[in-house]
């Protein structure tokens, strides 16, 4: 690549124009809407802003490209709570600072070349930002090719990480190629998209992959204070309904969302939800997996069960298919 010169493009061009677009076009690549290829092209812009800033203005301009792809994704918790939307752009803005600034460092010594540090950087710091009672594992770079489930399944290897490492990949090479056009760099472009496309074609058409059981996924879609103001009889309606209407349509294990039975162990009120929650088992006989706390025990608080036997009392805690920050992962 070759070597940027700032005095050429208007600061305001570098510092503003440049990360904040980056941050809505990538933000644009996650559901619900169909455009994941953004991804591809939507870091371009703040990794041309990094070859032409150094320190705090990097930090800043990192801050403030996570301030647009954050309000681009996560907008929708302002619904429940505006605080908390705030809170959290700006907690998470701090971490895309970071990445920013600690790639400058990197392009600093060693000039355009050193933007290939990007993938390691990027990724390492998504990685530390997934973890801890802090962590935030959602609208990771990745997350955004969920449509394109022959691209991703080398997903199997590294995770959702592998994928916002490909995708840095991506967009460093289509700089390459829109500043230098090179028989080698297109052929990098068609080894980017061939070797994981012919990957994940061989891997959907396994034996393996081809017996791997049906799962439903149940989800109410309540309004956001639905569940405070209305009683558990209706949230369960809904779950029951959908959960007969997943195994009817060939799911051998039902998935339950977050909250799906909103009560502690200990108390009174979730004995009667057990037995509800257990007759729809005995009724459909398939597996569900769901979750609910115990206060006090921030282990159990953070657990998921698996409700597949006669006796409700025998169901098991899978603590293995809870992610970083307890949501459901299944493995």
């Amino acid at each position: 690549m070759a070597e940027p010169n700032p005095s050429r493009h208007p600061t305001w061009l570098i510092f503003f124009a440049f990360p904040i677009v980056s941050g809505l076009v990538t933000g644009a690549s996650h559901v619900p809407l169909p455009t994941g290829f953004l991804a591809y092209i939507g870091l371009i812009p703040l990794l041309l802003s990094i070859t032409m800033l150094r320190g705090r203005a990097a930090f800043l301009a990192g801050f403030m490209n996570g301030v647009a792809y954050y309000v681009a994704t996560i907008y929708w918790i302002a619904w429940i709570t505006p605080p908390g939307v705030l809170g959290a752009i700006f907690y998470l803005s701090l971490w895309r600072g970071l990445t920013v600034w600690a790639i400058s460092i990197v392009t600093r010594r060693h000039g355009v070349a050193g933007l290939w540090s990007a993938p390691f950087i990027w990724v390492g710091l998504e990685y530390l930002m997934s973890l801890g009672d802090l962590g935030f594992p959602w609208v990771l770079l990745g997350s955004s090719q969920v449509d394109y489930l022959p691209l991703i399944q080398y997903a199997d290897l590294g995770g959702i990480f592998a994928v916002s490492f490909w995708i840095l990949l991506v967009n460093l090479t289509l700089l390459q190629l829109w500043r230098q056009r090179s028989v080698v760099t297109v052929a990098a472009i068609l080894l980017l998209f061939g070797v994981p496309a012919i990957y994940g074609l061989q891997r959907m058409a396994d034996d393996d992959f081809a017996k791997s059981i049906r799962v439903g996924i149940a989800q109410p879609n309540l309004e956001p204070l639905a569940k405070e103001f209305r009683p558990f009889e209706t949230t369960f309606a809904i779950l029951k309904g959908q959960t007969i209407q997943a195994t009817e349509q060939g799911a051998r294990l039902v998935v339950w969302p977050e909250t799906a039975v909103p009560a502690y162990f200990s108390t009174i009120a979730i004995w009667s939800r057990i037995w509800l929650t257990h007759s729809i088992y005995i009724y459909i006989q398939v597996p569900i997996i769901l979750k609910w706390g115990h206060p006090g025990k921030p282990t159990t608080h953070r657990s998921s069960f698996h409700l597949a036997e006669q006796n409700w009392s025998a169901m098991t805690r899978c603590d293995w298919c809870l992610s970083a920050n307890g949501h459901l992962f299944l493995i």
